[in-house]
């Protein structure tokens, strides 16, 4: 579902839409601010890793429906923790 905000003066005319649904399929955690959107969850098995990855080919999947790509420039991933799996 998107919500639109519409706001014009004489002079100028803006059109905000804001995407409430990047996270409907999602189940792992998820923080988004502005253009920002962190992806995490704690992997401790195989099905972890499965999740995270489906959860990261539904992120890929939105933001080619609604237009809005990521820029893969700019993606990180971070490991925490005292071991890093082999995958």
């Amino acid at each position: 579902m998107a919500s639109c905000c519409e706001w014009s003066s004489p002079r100028i005319s803006i059109r905000l839409t804001v995407i409430y649904n990047i996270d409907e399929s999602i189940s792992c955690k998820i923080l988004k601010f502005a253009d920002d959107t962190k992806l995490y969850a704690r992997v401790n098995s195989i099905n972890d890793i499965n999740s995270l990855r489906e959860d990261l080919c539904n992120l890929v999947t939105w933001s080619k429906d609604w237009q809005m790509l990521f820029n893969l420039y700019r993606y990180k991933v971070i490991h925490l923790g005292s071991q890093q799996s082999p995958c």
